[in-house]
């Protein structure tokens, strides 16, 4: 499971639940000829037309900016997984929040890579029943051993 169970707070709708459950497993989706075009469509209509996408100091904004990014960044890494260990609403309701967890990714034959990251998550309502990320802003840093 790529969220921890316990990681939602109680007051997180199912809508937005779903929401979150799809986008990481568009993020670990394999990156393969076969479908990797595909994922990454599908990933950035998870975001509004105009979304904004940051990963540490780059940002893409709009669908075509967020596939191309995403093409560029996984070109290397077939296989990433991003365990959710806790995630937290602030704000009035349960469209603005932040994440945190870890990273693991493998370049070729290299050892799995840990790191910590954080994201804010800005969603909005886009029709009944219909969101989509305005906003995404992740941040990463190496895991520390404990």
């Amino acid at each position: 499971m790529v969220i921890h169970p316990d990681a939602f707070p109680d007051n997180v709708s199912p809508e937005v639940k779903a929401l979150l459950e799809k986008y990481f497993q568009l993020s670990n989706a394999s990156s393969s000829h076969n479908d990797h075009e595909a994922n990454e469509q599908e990933f950035a209509e998870l975001f509004v037309n105009d979304g904004t996408y940051e990963l540490a100091e780059e940002q893409s904004v709009g669908r075509d900016e967020i596939i191309s990014f995403r093409k560029k960044l996984f070109a290397n890494i077939p296989h990433r997984e991003h365990p959710v260990v806790r995630i937290f609403t602030f704000g009035s309701d349960d469209m603005n929040l932040m994440c945190y967890g870890t990273v693991g990714y493998k370049i070729s034959d290299e050892p799995v890579n840990m790191q910590e990251w954080a994201a804010r998550y800005e969603i909005v309502r886009t029709g009944p029943g219909d969101l989509r990320f305005k906003h995404v802003q992740i941040i990463i840093s190496p895991a520390r051993d404990s």
